[in-house]
C-alpha cells in the first residue's frame, strides 16, 4: 500500500506527521533489551525478533563463542573473566558494534540484548549511527531471581534445566545434575549487584536519546507461553507505535 492510499484512507488530522511516521516505520527497527537474569529476557527477545523479522543479538552469545575459541581473543575474553568477572570492556565493544553493522542487522534490523553495559557505550552506538528508537526494560524482584537461577539444575547429558523445588528432576537423573557455572547464590547475587549499579547511568544516557522506554515487570513464576504472551503485547504495541 503506498504512502498516499494509507493517507486517503486513514484521513489523519496531520498529514505531514503522518507521512513522518509511515516513512519512519520502514526503516529497520533498532530495539535494545534489557533486564536481569531469569528475567525471560532471551525467550521474549527470540521472540520478538521472530515476530518482527529482527536479527536478534546477544551479548551473553558473544560472550561465550569467543571466550570458547583457541584464539588469542578467546584467551583474553577468558582472562579478563577469570579476574575480573566481565569481559575486556572496549573489545567487546568493538565486536558488539561490528555486529550491529553487519548486512543481516543493517537490512532487517535487530534487537539487541544486555548492552550497553556502560554510558560511553552508548556515546559509541551515537558514533556509529547504532542509535534504537526503542528500548525495553524487563524487571523482576531479586529474591525472585535467586530462587530461579539458584535453584537450577542441568542434566550434563542432555543439556535438560530442572528446578530443585518447581521441577525437580526424575530420579535417576538428579544424582548427575550440576549447577552451571556462574549460577552459584553468591555468583548470581554479585551478577545482580552489578545490573542494579550500572543500569541507571546507562539509562540515563539513553534516554536522552532513545525516544521510547517501556517497562514490564515479570514478577511471577511465568510459563513459556505467558512470556510469549507479553512478548506478543510489546510486539503489538511495537507495530502500533504505542509504547
Amino acid at each position: 500500500m503506498s504512502v498516499l492510499q494509507k493517507v486517503l484512507i486513514d484521513r489523519p488530522d496531520s498529514v505531514v506527521q503522518f507521512m513522518i511516521d509511515f516513512f519512519e516505520s520502514l526503516q529497520p527497527k533498532k530495539i535494545l533489551l534489557f533486564g536481569p537474569p531469569a528475567s525471560g529476557k532471551r525467550k521474549i527477545g527470540e521472540f520478538l525478533a521472530r515476530r518482527l523479522g529482527l536479527e536478534y543479538v546477544s551479548v551473553k552469545d558473544i560472550v561465550e563463542g569467543i571466550s570458547s575459541t583457541e584464539t588469542q581473543i578467546g584467551f583474553e575474553f577468558r582472562e579478563s573473566v577469570s579476574k575480573t568477572g566481565s569481559p575486556p570492556g572496549l573489545l567487546l565493544e568493538s565486536i558488539v558494534l561490528a555486529r550491529l553493522q553487519e548486512k543481516d542487522c543493517a537490512d532487517k534490523g535487530w534487537i539487541l540484548e544486555g548492552w550497553p553495559s556502560e554510558p560511553d557505550n552508548v556515546h559509541h552506538l551515537l558514533d556509529s549511527n547504532l542509535i534504537p528508537l526503542i528500548g525495553i526494560i524487563l524487571d523482576i524482584p531479586d529474591v525472585v531471581v535467586e530462587d530461579r537461577v539458584s535453584f537450577r539444575l542441568q542434566d550434563p547429558k542432555t543439556g535438560q534445566l530442572y528446578h530443585m523445588i518447581s521441577n525437580p528432576p526424575p530420579l535417576g537423573v538428579g544424582s548427575r545434575c550440576i549447577t552451571r557455572p556462574g549460577e552459584s547464590t553468591d555468583e548470581i547475587l554479585q551478577v545482580l549487584y552489578l545490573y542494579r549499579k550500572r543500569l541507571p547511568s546507562v539509562l540515563s544516557e539513553l534516554r536522552q536519546l532513545v525516544p521510547t522506554f517501556v517497562q514490564f515487570n515479570v514478577n511471577t513464576d511465568v510459563e513459556e507461553n505467558e512470556l510469549s504472551a507479553i512478548g506478543e503485547e510489546i510486539a503489538r504495541r511495537i507495530e502500533r507505535g504505542n509504547m
